[in-house]
């Protein structure tokens, strides 16, 4: 039940962005064909998953067995990792289903499906993220010192951040700059998000208090990584400054800020808090992490409408 709260809001955000964003919308245009509109619902949908479950996979990693030694962390963490490698397949799917302009059951072709992993860039990332979630989950699995664990969460935030390699940022006019700054940027918000989700589903004192100087040099991470990609990728700031690219973009950075906020204040005195024990304690604790749950699911909400927007 705790989970449903969580995430309907982030739900009900990613639902309302892809329609106002126009990401669904289907233009019949002269001679050129177009995604039909459950393709255009289940790219997004899958490429949401694929984000939380490695963003929780890495957190696993992170919280029980980098900063702790935590069986539950390890399992949840595992368990993602093979959630990843899944929709990662499934991605690779509704790509070429977008990229042919068909319906994702027409995508099932075996010669087409080999072409586009082995032959395209994108299809080649998330083929590689399989491989690389499944050996981390294996990793986790059979975790018997930080040393092993380190080598599960160094594999898992590979696989998280080769999206980098691709997108808009790939394509950017400051192509070195927009690609390292992409990186960076998902490699601190899987490691902040993934560690929040992680000890909300498996609350531990000690990782807590221990990942909260992980947080704020990961949060530091990403605002900067943020900012440095946003000045690579807009191509005419005159038209960024009318668009619906920049109401999501504001929507997104307002949560940030608030999620900052709010980690700068409340958690780092429940922090102090939690060291104290208690169930009273634990209590108050997964209810503010629930909130920071919650708020962090929306940004990666519209971070995923974004990726789906043409840039200005």
């Amino acid at each position: 039940m705790r989970w449903i709260r969580v995430a309907t809001p982030a739900l009900l955000a990613f639902a309302l962005a892809l329609m106002a964003s126009g990401v669904l919308s289907v233009r019949n245009l002269d001679a050129l064909p177009t995604s039909p509109l459950l393709t255009l619902i289940l790219e997004p949908a899958a490429r949401a998953l694929m984000f939380v479950s490695g963003s929780v996979a890495v957190g696993g990693a992170l919280v029980g067995g980098v900063l702790g030694q935590d069986e539950r962390a390890l399992r949840i963490g595992g368990r993602s990792a093979l959630v990843f490698a899944a929709a990662s397949a499934v991605v690779a799917l509704t790509a070429l289903a977008d990229l042919l302009a068909a319906q994702v059951w027409q995508a099932f072709d075996g010669t087409m499906l080999f072409s586009f992993v082995t032959q395209i860039d994108e299809g080649r990332y998330l083929m590689l993220q399989v491989v690389l979630a499944c050996t981390a989950a294996l990793i986790m699995a059979k975790v018997n010192h930080p040393i092993d664990a380190a080598l599960g969460l160094g594999t898992m935030l590979v696989a998280v951040v080769l999206p980098g390699f691709t997108g808009h940022s790939s394509a950017a006019l400051s192509h070195w700059m927009a690609s390292a700054s992409m990186l960076l940027h998902l490699a601190a918000m899987n490691l902040w998000v993934g560690g929040v989700i992680v000890l909300f589903a498996a609350y531990n004192a000690q990782a807590l208090a221990r990942f909260s100087r992980v947080a704020m040099a990961a949060y530091v991470a990403l605002i900067l990584s943020g900012l440095a990609n946003l000045v690579t990728r807009i191509g005419d700031w005159g038209a960024f400054w009318h668009s619906s690219y920049l109401v999501v973009l504001a929507l997104k950075v307002l949560l940030a800020l608030a999620l900052g906020a709010f980690a700068a204040t409340k958690l780092r005195r429940s922090t102090a808090l939690a060291l104290e024990g208690g169930e009273a304690v634990a209590v108050i604790m997964r209810r503010a992490l629930g909130l920071e749950v919650t708020l962090m699911l929306m940004a990666v909400a519209f971070g995923v409408v974004l990726a789906r927007m043409a840039n200005p």
